[in-house]
């Protein structure tokens, strides 16, 4: 498991995604998360290089406002809690497979 989110045929799905089943009961099929847009999928890979907020912002042509709203997105999409969690998952499943 890296970062809270478990990875399994290529999807990332949220650590939490079982365990809610009574116990003997088969588990549910978990739903794939919502697929990150392009625009999160480079904000993601940009995070991985180290880049602040500013200077996304900047290579992006956007406001920093902007950024932050694609980072409570991203960190919504892929259930983690911090931008390191971010850069593990892009670096170890690439920026593709996140969305």
């Amino acid at each position: 498991m890296v970062g809270g989110a478990r990875t399994s045929g290529g999807n990332l799905t949220p650590a939490n995604g079982q365990g809610d089943c009574p116990e003997g009961a088969p588990a549910a099929p978990l739903a794939p998360p919502a697929a990150l847009s392009v625009t999160e999928r480079e904000v993601a890979r940009l995070v991985a290089t180290g880049m602040t907020k500013r200077q996304i912002a900047a290579r992006l042509i956007v406001s920093i406002e902007t950024v932050k709203t694609h980072l409570r997105h991203i960190f919504d999409k892929l259930a983690v809690q911090n931008r390191a969690q971010v850069a593990a998952l892009t670096v170890t499943r690439g920026t593709d497979s996140p969305g």
